[in-house]
């Protein structure tokens, strides 16, 4: 057989001790990459020239955007501040602005991160128990150029783990993002810079659940919330896949295990079955 394909082009990325976690393509064939990375100097353009973009020396969020030719276009630090952070999806919408989610870590004391990549501030006072893998998810979107729009961030006491569940998809004039919340701290609701939490249902030390949240594309405000609150005592949730279809329904894949009463509440239905289970659903 042959590969009805040939090599257009490939671009190394001099991210100094880095990783990418996320990809995504738009329609005019823009690349768009986030992942973590540090170093005062890292170098994103894979042309002759250099971007020397300045990640900082303790682990941050980048993105990074390229034409549909592989020529470089700009690279940001998406979160400044003391405390380690970590991009880990990001999503076009159909203007060709850019959506990023990811995670920033607690620190002692609590201390602000920025999520403003331009001469602006954005702050946010990142929230949880004191350990150095515990963090809060945020959601930025930056224009196509590469200028700051809108952020929020949630409260959610999650592990940062790039395993976990950090998607992004549109619906209408919205974004659908989703992930896990683990321990006592739960989730607390999208805020914006300098707000104050609100607070939702805990959960229970340990055990984990998921939530879906809809923001408003033009203002990042709160559409809806969806929290499974069944099994915040009972057992443990990841979700692994989320994604949206031409009629605007949401597709989840997830796992669930360790359900003291054996059944998951997505929306008003409950899922029954014997943990570990994975599943699929359809809003």
């Amino acid at each position: 057989y042959s590969i009805p394909f040939s090599l257009d082009w490939a671009a190394p990325i001099n991210a100094q001790f880095g990783r990418v976690y996320g990809v995504a393509v738009s329609a005019s064939g823009q690349v768009a990459l986030v992942g973590r990375a540090r170093g005062s100097s890292v170098d994103f353009d894979p042309g002759p020239g250099q971007s020397q973009t300045n990640i900082g020396s303790n682990g941050s969020a980048f993105g990074a955007l390229y034409a549909s030719d592989g020529s470089f276009l700009w690279a940001h630090r998406l979160a400044s501040g003391a405390g380690q952070s970590t991009g880990l999806d990001v999503g076009f919408d159909p203007e060709g602005d850019l959506y990023f989610q990811g995670t920033v870590s607690y620190t002692t004391p609590p201390s602000p991160f920025d999520l403003d990549p331009g001469p602006g501030t954005a702050s946010f006072l990142a929230m949880g128990t004191p350990m150095p893998t515990c963090c809060n998810r945020f959601v930025l979107k930056l224009t196509n150029a590469g200028t700051y729009a809108w952020a929020r961030m949630v409260w959610t006491n999650q592990l940062q783990e790039a395993s976990e569940a950090n998607h992004i998809a549109l619906l209408d004039q919205s974004i659908v993002v989703g992930g896990s919340t683990t321990s006592s701290y739960a989730y607390r609701t999208f805020q914006a810079p300098g707000g104050v939490w609100a607070p939702l249902p805990d959960c229970e030390e340990f055990n984990s659940s998921h939530y879906l949240t809809a923001l408003d594309r033009n203002t990042g405000e709160v559409q809806w919330i969806l929290f499974d609150t069944v099994n915040c005592s009972n057992g443990f949730v990841d979700l692994q896949g989320l994604d949206t279809d031409a009629n605007g329904a949401i597709v989840l894949l997830g796992q669930y295990g360790d359900l003291m009463d054996g059944s998951l509440r997505l929306g008003p239905d409950l899922l029954d079955g014997e943990p570990p289970v994975s599943f699929l659903s359809r809003f």
